[in-house]
C-alpha cells in the first residue's frame, strides 16, 4: 500500500511538472495578466468559504510571523481580524512547519493560541477551546464541517489553520455537539503564482521517519489552472516507548479561476494505525488525590492494543459572478471512514483505583464507520440603502451521516486485566481479536437555512444573521431495528457590532447562540450508545483590538452557557444525564509585535470561571466544571540571528483543574519548546534544516479532559530533526 501511494504521488508531480512546462511557455503578458487577476480576486468580496488562490508573502501578514490578518469568518467570508466581532486567528505555513508537533500536529499549531487546551494521544485529536472539548471531527476543511475523523488531522497540506473562539454558527449546520466551542478550518495548500517542488525528510522520537513530497504548478491560459499534490508517509516508533505510528496520505487540489467565477477542488486519502500510545485514565476507586505522573515515555497500553482506520474524502467549492454585486456558491463535502479496528480498554480510558497507580480494565475490539456527506448553497447580493452599504447572504445546507458500529467485549480468565501506570505495558494474555463486521446505528439528517447581512456605515459596522436548524436522529439496534427517534428544531441568531473609531482600533460587542445535535454516550455507561437530546448554547463576547505598526493586541471577555451534563451513579453503573447548565465566563488577551528587526514574540493569557448552574436541586450548583483550568496561557519567540538561521520556541502553562465534582485536583505544569531552523545550498539545492525538542525540559504532568473527568498523560520530550530539499 506504501509502495502504491508513493508511486501514486511520484505520478502526480510527473504530471503536474508537464504543466510546469506549459507555464514556461506563457508570454510574459499573460503571466502580467494573470498577476492583475489574481489580484482583482483578492480586492473582491467573498461572501462563501470558497478559498482564493493567495500568494506567497507578507501581504497579508500581521505583526510578528505566524498569524495572517485575513481570517474565514465562515458564510461571511474572508474578513480582517480587525473586521471580525469575535476573537480570530489565522495561522500560517510557517507556524504549521515549526509548532506541528510530531503525535499530534494540528494540536501542536493550535497550542499557540491562549483559548487552545490540547493533548498528545496518539488515537485523537482531543483539544478544548474556552474549556469546551472537542476533536478532530470538529474541523472544518476549505469551510466545509466534518471532513476529518476524531483520529490525527494532518498539516502537511495545511496552507493555513484558521480558529474562531465561540459558537461555530458562523460556519453554517454542522454535525459535532459542541458547537460552542468555536470554528477551526483547514486551508488546503493551493498552486502558487510561481511552481514549487520539495521533499522533506523528518525523524522524531525513538525511529519515527517521515517523508513528504509537496508540487504545485499553475498550467492553462493565463495561468488560470492550478495543481497542488502533497503525499506524506510516516512509520515507526514515536516517542513514546514501544508505540507505533504508521500513517500514508496523498491530497491532491486543483483550482480555477477566472474573472467570473473560481472553483477548488480537493481530494484526499489517508491511512493510519497506532499501535500503543493509549493515554488515558479514568477513576475507579476511593481516592481523593490522582498519583504522581509516570515518565511520560511509559508505554501503558497492552500488546494488543491497536486503531486502524481509512479516510477518503472530497471538497468542492465554486463561485459565480452572476453580475456586478450578485454571487452564487457552491459547496460539496464527502467523506468515507472506517475505523476498521480499534481494541482498546473499555471506555477508552484505563481506571485508577487508587493513588499508587494500580489500574484495571477490560478490553474490546470495535468498528465504527462512516459515510457522511454535506451540500450547501446560496446567493450574496450587495447593494446601498441611502448610502449605506450592505451585503446579504442566503445560504442552505443539508447533512447526511450514516454511522455504523459493532463492539465486542473480550477477557481472559478474569473480568479485568491489571496494571501500574509506572510499570507500563501490562502485557496480557494474547487474545483473539477478530474484525467485526459492521452494524448500523444511527442515521442522521441536518437541514439549515441562514440568512445574513453585514452593514457598513462608515466607521460602524454592523452584523446581524439568523440559522435556522433542523435535526433528523434515528437510532438502531444490532438486528438494525429502528429503537429511538429524535426530532428537534432551533433557530440561533447572531449579531455583532463593530466600531473603528481609527484605522488601528476596533471595538465590538457580539452575540451568538449554537444549535448542536445531541452527541451519542461513550462506552463505559450504563446507557452507552444513547443518542442525547440536541442542545443549545449561547455566548456573548466584547472586545478590542489594536492593530499598529509593528504590533497587534486582542482582549475580549465572554460569556458561554450550555446544556450541562453529569455523571451519575446509578444501580448497575455510571449514567450520562443532563442537568442544568454550564456557565464560562472569562477573558481572553492575545498578541503578536516585532520588538525589532531580529526579534518578534507572541503570546496570551485566557482567564475562565467554569461553574454548573441550575443543577437538579442545586446541590451542584456552583461547582467547576470538571476538567476546567481557570488559566491557560502561551509566550513565544522568534529570534532571526541572520538571513539564513532563526531560532524560535515558546512556553506553555496550564493551572489547577478540578474533577469530580471539585473533590480531586490537578497541579497546573508549565512546559517549554525549543527549536532551530536554517537555510543553506548543497550544490544547487536549496535546503532547509530544522531541529526542535519540544518539552524541553521532560516535564512529566497530567492534563484533563475539559468536560470530563479522564486525565491524559502530556508530551514527552520529542526532538525531532528535519530536511526540507527544494527540487
Amino acid at each position: 500500500m506504501q509502495k502504491k501511494i508513493l508511486t501514486f504521488g511520484l505520478l502526480g508531480a510527473a504530471l503536474i511538472s508537464g504543466f510546469g512546462e506549459v507555464q514556461a511557455s506563457a508570454s510574459a503578458e499573460d503571466q502580467e495578466a494573470y498577476a492583475d487577476q489574481a489580484s482583482d480576486m483578492t480586492q473582491q468580496d467573498v461572501s462563501t468559504p470558497v478559498i482564493y488562490v493567495e500568494t506567497k508573502g507578507d501581504k497579508d501578514a500581521l505583526p510578528g510571523v505566524y498569524q495572517n490578518e485575513v481570517v474565514g469568518f465562515g458564510l461571511m467570508g474572508n474578513r480582517s481580524v480587525m473586521e471580525t466581532p469575535m476573537t480570530a486567528y489565522s495561522f500560517n505555513e510557517k507556524a504549521i512547519t515549526e509548532y506541528s508537533e510530531p503525535h499530534a500536529p494540528a494540536n501542536g499549531v493550535l497550542r499557540n493560541a491562549p483559548s487552545v487546551k490540547a493533548g498528545a494521544t496518539l488515537t485523537h485529536n482531543d483539544f478544548s477551546i474556552r474549556g469546551h472539548y472537542l476533536q478532530g471531527a470538529s474541523f472544518y476543511v476549505n469551510g466545509i464541517p466534518g471532513l476529518y475523523s476524531q483520529m490525527i488531522a494532518p498539516t502537511y497540506n495545511a496552507e493555513k489553520i484558521e480558529l474562531i473562539s465561540g459558537p461555530s454558527m458562523i460556519g453554517g449546520t454542522q454535525m459535532e455537539k459542541n458547537a460552542v466551542a468555536g470554528y477551526v478550518n483547514f486551508v488546503s495548500k493551493k498552486a502558487d503564482t510561481s511552481p514549487n517542488a520539495s521533499f522533506t525528510q523528518t525523524f522524531s522520537g525513538r525511529g519515527y521517519w517521515g517523508e513528504y513530497l509537496d508540487i504545485g504548478r499553475r498550467f492553462g491560459k493565463n495561468n488560470s489552472w492550478g495543481l497542488r499534490v502533497n503525499v506524506g508517509i510516516s512509520n515507526g516508533e514515536t516517542a513514546i516507548r514501544d508505540a507505533r505510528l504508521n500513517t500514508r496520505g496523498i491530497f491532491m487540489n486543483l483550482d480555477h479561476e477566472d474573472h467570473k467565477s473560481s472553483s477548488n477542488l480537493l481530494v484526499g486519502y489517508q491511512y493510519q494505525k497506532v499501535r500503543g500510545g493509549m493515554r488515558w485514565f479514568k477513576k475507579d476507586g476511593n481516592f481523593t488525590q490522582w498519583p504522581s505522573p509516570p515518565t511520560l515515555s511509559t508505554n501503558v497500553s497492552f500488546d494488543q492494543m491497536l486503531k486502524e482506520e481509512h479516510e477518503t474524502l472530497l471538497a468542492f467549492n465554486h463561485k459565480q459572478k452572476i453580475s456586478e454585486n450578485l454571487r452564487l456558491f457552491l459547496n460539496i463535502g464527502l467523506l468515507d471512514s472506517d475505523l476498521e479496528r480499534n481494541i482498546s480498554p473499555l471506555g477508552s480510558a484505563y481506571g485508577i483505583t487508587n493513588s499508587r497507580g494500580d489500574y484495571r480494565f477490560r478490553t474490546f475490539n470495535g468498528r465504527t464507520p462512516n459515510k457522511y456527506a454535506y451540500y450547501g448553497a446560496g446567493l450574496s447580493q450587495k447593494f446601498l440603502v441611502k448610502g449605506v452599504e450592505n451585503q446579504v447572504t442566503l445560504a442552505f445546507d443539508h447533512i447526511g451521516q450514516k454511522s455504523y458500529t459493532n463492539t465486542s467485549i473480550n477477557r481472559v480468565g478474569s473480568t479485568y486485566f491489571s496494571g501500574n501506570i509506572y510499570s507500563g505495558n501490562p502485557h496480557i494474555p494474547m487474545q483473539d481479536f477478530p474484525a467485526p463486521d459492521k452494524k448500523l446505528s444511527a442515521e442522521t439528517s441536518l437541514n439549515g437555512v441562514s440568512l445574513t447581512d453585514s452593514i457598513k456605515m462608515n466607521k460602524l459596522q454592523l452584523t446581524v444573521g439568523v440559522h435556522h436548524h433542523k435535526a433528523d436522529v434515528k437510532e438502531y439496534n444490532g438486528a438494525g431495528q429502528q429503537t429511538k427517534r429524535i426530532t428537534a428544531d432551533a433557530t440561533s441568531p447572531v449579531f455583532g457590532i463593530l466600531y473603528r473609531p481609527t484605522d488601528e482600533l476596533t471595538l465590538y460587542a457580539s452575540h451568538t447562540e449554537a444549535f448542536s445535535k445531541g452527541g451519542m454516550v461513550g462506552s463505559g455507561y450504563i446507557n452507552t450508545g444513547e443518542m442525547l437530546a440536541p442542545t443549545k448554547s449561547k455566548e456573548n463576547e466584547i472586545g478590542v483590538k489594536w492593530l499598529r505598526g509593528t504590533g497587534f493586541m486582542a482582549l475580549s471577555l465572554f460569556d458561554i452557557r450550555e446544556q450541562g451534563y453529569v455523571d451519575e451513579i446509578r444501580p448497575g453503573g455510571k449514567y450520562r444525564a443532563p442537568n442544568g447548565e454550564t456557565q464560562f465566563r472569562g477573558a481572553e488577551f492575545s498578541f503578536t509585535h516585532d520588538v525589532s528587526a531580529k526579534w518578534s514574540i507572541f503570546g496570551g493569557v485566557m482567564y475562565v470561571d467554569a461553574v454548573r448552574r441550575k443543577t437538579q436541586g442545586g446541590t451542584l450548583d456552583g461547582k467547576k466544571v470538571d476538567g476546567s483550568s481557570r488559566w491557560n496561557g502561551v509566550l513565544g519567540i522568534n529570534y532571526r540571528v541572520d538571513k539564513k538561521t532563526e531560532i524560535f520556541g515558546r512556553m506553555l502553562s496550564n493551572g489547577v483543574t478540578y474533577d469530580y465534582n471539585e473533590t480531586i485536583k490537578l497541579p497546573s505544569y508549565t512546559t517549554f519548546d525549543l527549536g532551530v531552523r536554517h537555510q543553506c545550498k548543497v550544490g544547487d539545492t536549496n535546503m532547509t534544516l530544522m531541529a526542535v525538542c519540544y518539552n524541553l525540559i521532560g516535564k512529566d504532568y497530567w492534563m484533563t479532559r475539559s468536560g470530563g473527568n479522564e486525565i491524559l498523560l502530556g508530551t514527552p520530550r520529542t526532538f525531532m530533526l528535519s530536511a526540507q530539499f527544494d527540487l
